[in-house]
């Protein structure tokens, strides 16, 4: 049977009937817990300095929690170290006034010999400086906004009838569509 974290909740029952004064097994039949898994919390809280008929506090399950599942760190993968090294050097590309985008930090590392995967840097970036992918911005232009806006929301009536449909509310507000558009993209998008 493999190993099974309790809930603090679940903890907290175990220990509660511990402390009352039922006997391990008992305590495991009646909570539907391994007896093993009910000793291991039950010697833990011997550890903390809890006996029989002490009172039950959420910083006694805590600890008696953290004491059994904790575990430690990873260490470091090699990649993370070399990221480490070149912390400074990233934080300013991606945190300056015109920042980087990430898949361009990633290219100036490999040319310096920093070889990481993309995704070991997108989790450090994450983690290590508090970087978040930025959102896509829209064109400065009002009439492009108003354009995208329309273009979505005939997307949108795909539910509500079919792509044709949305190409001819976009051309009744004066929308034009290239016949690219309508004769290619709109085929593909139906197939799916």
């Amino acid at each position: 049977m493999s190993f099974r974290e309790l809930s603090m909740i679940e903890i907290r029952e175990v220990l509660g009937r511990w402390t009352a004064g039922q006997a391990v097994r008992a305590v495991a039949r009646e909570t539907g817990v391994d007896r093993k898994t009910v000793d291991r919390y039950v010697n833990a809280a011997r550890e903390s300095g809890m006996e029989r008929g002490s009172e039950l506090s959420d910083a006694i399950v805590t600890a008696v929690s953290q004491r059994v599942q904790g575990r430690p760190l990873p260490a470091s993968s090699e990649q993370w170290k070399q990221l480490e090294a070149q912390r400074a050097r990233i934080e300013q590309w991606l945190k300056s006034d015109r920042p980087l985008r990430l898949v361009r930090v990633h290219e100036l590392l490999g040319r310096d010999g920093v070889l990481v995967s993309y995704t070991t840097l997108r989790r450090f970036a994450h983690r290590e400086i508090g970087w978040h992918e930025r959102a896509l911005e829209w064109d400065a232009r009002p009439e492009r906004k108003r354009k995208t806006v329309m273009l979505i929301r005939a997307f949108d009536l795909h539910d509500n009838g079919s792509w044709e449909s949305g190409a001819t509310w976009l051309a009744d507000r004066g929308v034009k569509i290239h016949g690219a558009f309508v004769g290619r993209v709109v085929p593909l998008l139906n197939e799916g």
